[in-house]
């Protein structure tokens, strides 16, 4: 009995230190529907409110790092100045990071091949 407490208790902390997902995230900045043109007439904060169904309709990782930026235009931000990484600046400018002013939405893509491996915010978002 006393194992399986120990083992309930520990599910419980890892659950809880657990990263929050980049579509939980994204919702919390809103959403709006996503669509290339609207993207690109959208301000920095309206662009944070279509983060969420850009996820939706397209699974990032199966995308190569051009294919984003045909579908969001040229990066707004780098990510530790690598321009392998696509990268935007999306929802509020009072949120800052030692990256700039706003959510950075990063599309971090392969050196090797330029395939999309994660997306992430930064700072993420609470």
């Amino acid at each position: 009995m006393r194992f399986l407490g120990t083992v309930l208790l520990l599910v419980l902390v890892l659950t809880a230190c657990q990263e929050t997902s980049t579509l939980d995230q994204a919702v919390k900045l809103g959403n709006q529907e996503f669509s290339p043109q609207s993207w690109a007439k959208a301000s920095q904060v309206e662009r944070g409110k279509m983060t969420a169904s850009f996820l939706r309709k397209y699974n990032a990782t199966e995308l190569h790092r051009t294919q984003i930026e045909k579908l969001l235009g040229h990066p707004t931000g780098y990510y530790y100045y690598y321009n392998n990484n696509p990268a935007y600046f999306v929802g509020p400018n009072t949120v800052e990071s030692i990256h700039g002013y706003g959510y950075l939405w990063v599309f971090e893509a392969s050196k090797n091949d330029g395939q999309i491996e994660r997306v992430f915010f930064v700072p993420e978002i609470k």
